[in-house]
């Protein structure tokens, strides 16, 4: 399990692209990491954006509850403006891993509980 301080530098090693400043709370953490994915989306970078969803996927399932509580309620659902967005032809949602899709059908059938 990944602690949850080292969690920003860590996303940084996976993703060069991801800027972090500094070790920052959780949520704040996966917020700005929600947002990087969701830029790379509306510029259509699918490699990166693979990349992005195989981390988010690493850290639901292999993470804390706390983690993957914030990846439910932070980072799905930060990425709710642009999961019908197509990335190479493909909506986002169809690429999301089977764990992250599965949040997302939890949200739309029990209205985000």
């Amino acid at each position: 399990m990944l602690p949850i301080p080292n969690v920003a530098t860590w996303l940084h090693t996976q993703l060069p692209g991801f800027e972090v400043s500094e070790e920052r709370a959780l949520g704040k953490t996966i917020r700005d990491f929600a947002r990087y994915t969701q830029k790379e989306v509306l510029q259509g970078h699918i490699q990166e954006v693979l990349k992005c969803l195989a981390v988010a996927n690493f850290l639901y399932e292999h993470g804390s509850r706390l983690m993957q509580r914030t990846m439910e309620c932070v980072y799905v659902y930060g990425l709710s403006p642009v999961m019908l967005t197509p990335v190479n032809g493909q909506p986002l949602d169809t690429m999301l891993p089977a764990s992250l899709r599965a949040v997302c059908t939890r949200f739309v059938v029990n209205g985000n509980q």
